[in-house]
């Protein structure tokens, strides 16, 4: 069973209008820029940048524009079991899903999305093992970051706020007043669409931020520490010690020579209750 894909990028007038049309093929649209409205089932939503919109097979839909509006789209099939199952983690057969990625997400999917037009363009379409595995890494990448598109926007704002704020110390109560609520129903929210307190969630991404500079730049040790908010550089290595089981210095030397690191795994709970020290 060979897997036929169609993808590409749309742009389209704010008067566009596609109608109610349905195909064979699993769909993954993503709207990037822009606003218009999706229709299914009997059922309307407002698309938005970060709306992610999910189609099973022979499901009647329709689309159209409120405003200019620029989407990738990915139309695949037949897919192997494996892949079905990938796609059915994200929407219940038979029925449509809209999710949403945040602000950060989006623009990494559309990165994704770009380089996978690019490879797409120089390889062989017919290259099967190459199809599938971009369409898994998609559908994998989808099913771990997208939230319900009934996610609160405030409470996207706040996650978008902590991730871009990693070098300062978070105040719930100064987050919550700039969100217009109080301190008790801003951390209760929040671990409702998040499913970590806002302090285990700034600490996540300090994580992630570290990784990130230490695999793919130059920078030192104290600059690092310094970029997602820590003092001290003892107390930043001490604290990716306890998380990763590896020294920052080890970590890096690892990741830039190609070796795989056979540090034990950090467990979720060390990762989350580690505190930034000296602040």
């Amino acid at each position: 069973m060979n897997v036929r894909v169609r993808t590409g990028l749309a742009s389209e007038a704010g008067d566009w209008d596609m109608g109610f049309h349905h195909h064979d093929d699993y769909e993954v649209s993503a709207v990037f820029h822009g606003t218009g409205m999706f229709q299914c089932q009997g059922t309307t939503i407002p698309l938005s940048p970060g709306s992610l919109v999910l189609i099973p097979p022979n499901v009647p839909h329709r689309y159209w524009a409120t405003a200019p509006i620029r989407f990738g789209i990915i139309q695949a099939g037949p897919l192997s079991q494996r892949l079905v199952d990938e796609f059915y983690r994200l929407t219940k057969r038979h029925e449509s899903n809209v999710l949403r990625l945040s602000r950060h997400d989006i623009a990494l999917y559309e990165s994704m999305f770009q380089n996978w037009l690019y490879v797409a363009s120089r390889v062989n379409r017919n290259n099967q093992a190459m199809l599938e595995t971009w369409l898994q890494l998609f559908f994998v990448f989808l099913a771990d970051q997208s939230k319900s598109q009934d996610v609160p926007i405030t409470m996207e704002d706040a996650a978008e706020y902590i991730r871009s704020h990693l070098s300062e110390e978070l105040r719930m109560a100064d987050l919550a007043t700039r969100l217009g609520m109080a301190e008790s129903t801003f951390r209760r929210l929040f671990k409702t669409y998040y499913q970590m307190s806002p302090k285990q969630y700034q600490q996540k991404c300090r994580l992630e931020e570290a990784k990130w500079l230490l695999r793919s730049t130059k920078e030192s040790m104290s600059q690092i520490a310094e970029t997602i908010g820590f003092a001290s550089l003892h107390s930043f290595s001490a604290w990716f010690q306890r998380v990763e089981n590896a020294a920052p210095t080890e970590w890096r030397t690892l990741q830039q020579s190609g070796v795989v690191s056979h540090c034990a795994q950090p467990e979720e709970e060390h990762l989350l209750d580690a505190h930034v020290v000296d602040r």
